[in-house]
């Protein structure tokens, strides 16, 4: 009682290029549609079940929607019609890892980065799905990958906190937790 409130315009938000929206965590007022109705419902790969797991929440950036199965499958479908744009298999074909949990995916600066619990990190080219580089990592990554100051972070699910150069993949440094 007695304390004001203020509450910023609404505005609208095209983008949303990390799971919790941008690198700070905070999205304010975001505009919601008059009315909210299913614009178009597609498949993007295979979801949950035995061996694999879809933790990943999808992205928006650039009118596009990226999303990641749950057998490291990453899709970039276009945010008015729901068409694919581009779809790469990103699963290891050989090695230990038969199955993986967790994982996501990030938008920054016209890349789309990829942590994924089949143990590696990637990016890939937002407009083609190109690889630009993978660097393996020694265990799996837990959920997305957070982009800022030109690092790409991920927290693997033995509580290392790994930070990798955006432009070429390579490990910057790492904390155990």
């Amino acid at each position: 009682k007695g304390a004001d409130f203020a509450l910023p315009e609404a505005r609208a938000l095209t983008d949303w290029p990390l799971p919790g929206g941008t690198p700070e965590q905070a999205v304010e007022h975001v505009q919601a549609a008059p009315a909210f109705e299913i614009a178009w419902r597609r498949g993007v790969g295979e979801g949950s079940g035995r061996g694999r797991q879809v933790t990943a929440p999808p992205v928006a950036a650039g009118g596009r929607i990226f999303t990641m199965d749950g057998e490291a499958t990453i899709v970039a479908s276009d945010a008015q019609s729901g068409g694919q744009v581009w779809r790469v298999n990103l699963q290891p074909r050989e090695g230990r890892d038969r199955s993986a949990f967790g994982g996501g995916v990030a938008y920054a600066d016209g890349t789309l980065y990829v942590a994924s619990g089949f143990r590696f990190v990637a990016a890939l080219d937002a407009a083609t799905g190109a690889v630009k580089w993978r660097t393996p990592v020694d265990a799996p990554i837990h959920a997305a990958p957070t982009v800022s100051a030109g690092q790409v972070f991920v927290v693997s699910t033995d509580n290392v906190l790994n930070a990798f150069d955006v432009r070429t993949g390579t490990q910057t440094w790492e904390y155990q937790a």
